[in-house]
């Protein structure tokens, strides 16, 4: 066969194979950020539409041109190749916040990202605005301020009860308190007064939290109080969350705590779209979706939201505790000034306190 014999059949198979299969460009997978506490400094995914992809160019040569060639006659062509698992679409953010449990690390990323508060945009009022628009553009910034910095303050409060349970679970379960020959306790709880600086009460009730903050971490930044934590922990253990890994396999403790994620995550979308997350409003939600039995005296303990401990001693070691170490670390000059602004926060909070005081007065 010629040459030119050659290169026209060459051309007639490579025409069949461009015929019977189009190209087909796999989508690019982008890389998400780690998910870690700092996940904060990440920008906000934007909600990923699902597009159809694109259609393959059809060929414009002549059906019988020659293909390009290169050296030793090898044809320079795509033929059609399966993409490969990894090139599959990443899952796009969900349109809703409520209720996500099993979806990929990356849209939790994402989602968790969104659900920080944020501050208010520092940019100037119009120029034609009037001197009290203007008041009132900046007096927003302020108060939006004020009141980011308390959301923020109650998630990282809520992180802070994370970290703590997720630590001090092997610390009580292995016993390690115990175990250092160059440290001695009578008990737990003398090692977390001693070592810790919080009652035994305290790190217990954190380790309880721990499953429950995990499970809604990426669902609401809210702060998870004792009551609610209580009741959507034993919805979590009805339905098989929380087994003991000594005496089930790890199969039949990832599918309790599967079961038991997906019923606290349903509990919360239930009482929170009635308009309420006390723990009165959560019980009835479990009980209305048939997780716990209405009518019982548990379930009437349950309902009760406990009033928080204001004991001098529990606010010392939450707040007042960290606050005094890093005084007691600090210079002179750094020191006065830190006084000198914790006044001025405590001020303005009073302030404001007084303020809700009185509008609640104006409601009666």
């Amino acid at each position: 066969m010629t040459r030119m014999g050659r290169q026209q059949g060459l051309s007639s198979i490579v025409s069949n194979l461009r015929n019977k299969a189009p190209v087909v460009e796999a989508p690019v997978v982008e890389e998400a950020p780690p998910i870690e506490p700092v996940d904060a400094s990440w920008p906000p995914a934007e909600p990923v539409d699902d597009v159809a992809p694109e259609a393959a160019v059809p060929d414009q040569r002549a059906p019988d041109a020659p293909p390009e060639m290169i050296e030793g006659e090898v044809i320079s062509e795509t033929v059609h190749q399966e993409p490969d698992e990894a090139a599959a679409e990443p899952p796009s953010a969900p349109a809703s916040t409520e209720l996500v449990f099993a979806g990929s690390r990356e849209v939790l990323a994402a989602q968790r990202v969104r659900l920080l508060p944020r501050l208010p945009e520092m940019v100037h009022p119009p120029a034609e605005a009037t001197p009290a628009e203007q008041l009132e553009h900046y007096e927003t910034i302020i108060s939006g301020a004020d009141r980011n910095l308390a959301l923020l303050q109650e998630l990282t409060y809520r992180e802070k009860v994370r970290y703590i349970g997720w630590a001090a679970l092997p610390i009580r379960e292995e016993e390690l308190w115990n175990k250092d020959p160059e440290r001695k306790f009578e008990s737990f709880d003398d090692y977390c007064k001693k070592q810790l600086g919080y009652g035994a009460d305290y790190v217990n009730k954190c380790i309880r939290a721990l499953p429950i903050i995990d499970i809604l971490r990426d669902v609401t930044a809210k702060e998870l109080r004792e009551g609610p934590v209580r009741a959507l922990e034993r919805v979590y253990k009805a339905l098989g969350g929380g087994l003991d890994p000594k005496k089930h396999t790890p199969e039949e403790v990832e599918a309790g705590h599967q079961a038991g994620a997906e019923a606290v995550l349903a509990t919360w979308e239930r009482a929170e779209k009635a308009g309420s997350t006390s723990a009165r409003a959560l019980v009835q939600a479990a009980v209305q979706l048939s997780y716990l039995k209405a009518g019982t005296k548990e379930t009437a303990e349950l309902a009760k939201d406990p009033k928080p401990d204001p004991t001098p001693k529990e606010w010392a070691a939450l707040w007042l505790k960290p606050l005094g170490d890093q005084l007691a670390t600090a210079e002179p000059k750094q020191l006065a000034t830190m006084i000198k602004e914790s006044r001025t926060l405590l001020d303005r909070y009073e302030a404001q306190l007084k303020e809700r005081q009185g509008a609640a007065r104006k409601k009666k």
